[in-house]
């Protein structure tokens, strides 16, 4: 008896979808955490930096302003880092990397708080807080 129902059993096809996996805001969240596992162990920086400076072309005014604020403070840490190494020889180099130490925990810790209130960085080429 054909009652005329036909059921289809295909699979239904896939398309691939434009949405990334992680939005900018959540990749700059991740950056800033990143960074702050840095304080501990140096590699999550590189890691970090990575995301920020392929993300920032794509992203948006306000993810923006964080990416750079990101990438400016590996660069100018590294700065410190370098200065503070060299001066150890002569002790107050220990000041510098202990300046250094606590500059990136305010600057990380600030900018995850403006994330996460979705503000923008004030002055993200700023050398000191943003």
């Amino acid at each position: 008896m054909d009652m005329g129902v036909t059921i289809d059993m295909s699979l239904p096809e896939e398309t691939p979808s434009t949405q990334p996996l992680l939005d900018n805001r959540s990749l700059a969240g991740i950056v800033y955490v990143l960074y702050l596992l840095a304080l501990g162990t140096a590699f999550t920086a590189l890691i970090g930096f990575a995301i920020a400076y392929f993300a920032r072309p794509q992203a948006e005014p306000m993810t923006e302003t964080h990416f750079t604020f990101q990438i400016r403070t590996v660069l100018i840490g590294l700065g410190y880092v370098v200065v503070g190494a060299l001066l150890t020889l002569v002790w107050v180099g220990y000041l510098v990397l202990a300046w250094w130490y606590l500059w990136s925990l305010i600057r990380s810790v600030k900018g995850l708080l403006a994330l996460n209130r979705r503000q923008p960085i004030q002055n993200p080429r700023s050398w000191m807080f943003g």
